[in-house]
């Protein structure tokens, strides 16, 4: 699990908009693609005396939230050893429950077979008005049990009452994941779409979820939402059923999907931004 270096920027500048406050629970001990020095530029500060190009530890990373005290929580066997052994398919013990100020996943729910239980952790983990960051991939092939689309985090989150909501869909260019930027895809009512998503995007680059949110109130009982589909742009029926007059119908099949696809493609990358 690691947060690549555009999520690490966003979490930072979201100092701005959140107060994070301690303690932090973390799922998992995990590593940072953000330099000393990139954090120190991020900060607005010069370089400490000593800064270089070496990663930060993710207990520097949440100390630069303003957070100091900071739990860790994974399973036996893992590659950091944790502070608390727990597995997140099991409720959290109640010395766990409404503690923290800040729970942060940098990529671990999606190993959690029970995602449910892993999001209902969430939940219990944070007293009211805590902030929960998730950083997950939307697609990764064998990566975990689950690839996360954007909408299992804001419909349960939303469902279960939490505010101030932002989330950014992350391009992480597979030929050059350690340096360079990210295209980044603010997610509202563009990016909700279907097919939001071009297929032109996905074929170098891999997309990840970072989503923010913050607990309103204590909750006894967990939402689960119910999926309501967003099927985005459609091509004019008029001009589609022209085509498919006009054309045979493999191929006039085809032209509307490539229609639709740029259009939606026009509509995301009109919001997007490099970080």
């Amino acid at each position: 699990m690691a947060l690549i270096k555009a999520a690490a920027r966003l979490i930072l500048r979201a100092r701005t908009s959140y107060i994070f406050e301690g303690p932090a629970l973390c799922l998992g001990v995990p590593d940072i693609y953000l330099t000393r020095r990139e954090l120190a530029a991020e900060n607005g500060v010069p370089a400490a005396s000593g800064a270089n190009d070496t990663v930060v530890t993710a207990s520097e990373f949440i100390e630069a939230l303003g957070v100091r005290e900071v739990t860790s929580v994974d399973i036996p066997g893992s590659e950091h050893s944790p502070d608390v052994i727990h597995d997140l398919n099991v409720p959290f013990p109640p010395e766990l429950t409404e503690r923290f100020g800040l729970v942060i996943d940098p990529g671990t729910t999606e190993h959690v077979f029970d995602l449910r239980s892993a999001l209902t952790n969430v939940v219990r983990a944070l007293r009211p008005r805590g902030v929960v960051i998730h950083f997950v991939p939307i697609y990764s092939y064998n990566g975990g049990y689950f690839s996360i689309n954007p909408n299992v985090m804001h419909d349960f989150y939303e469902a279960n009452g939490f505010t101030d909501i932002r989330s950014y869909v992350i391009m992480w260019d597979r030929y050059r994941p350690f340096r360079g930027r990210s295209r980044c895809y603010p997610y509202g009512p563009v990016m909700r779409a279907r097919h939001a998503l071009a297929d032109a995007d996905q074929w170098r680059y891999t997309p990840h979820l970072l989503f923010l949110a913050r607990k309103r109130d204590a909750r006894r009982d967990i939402a689960i939402p119910i999926q309501h589909e967003d099927h985005g742009s459609r091509t004019p029926r008029l001009a589609g059923r022209i085509v498919r007059r006009l054309l045979p119908a493999g191929v006039a099949t085809y032209l509307i999907a490539f229609v639709r696809r740029q259009v939606q493609l026009r509509r995301t990358r009109a919001h997007s931004f490099w970080v």
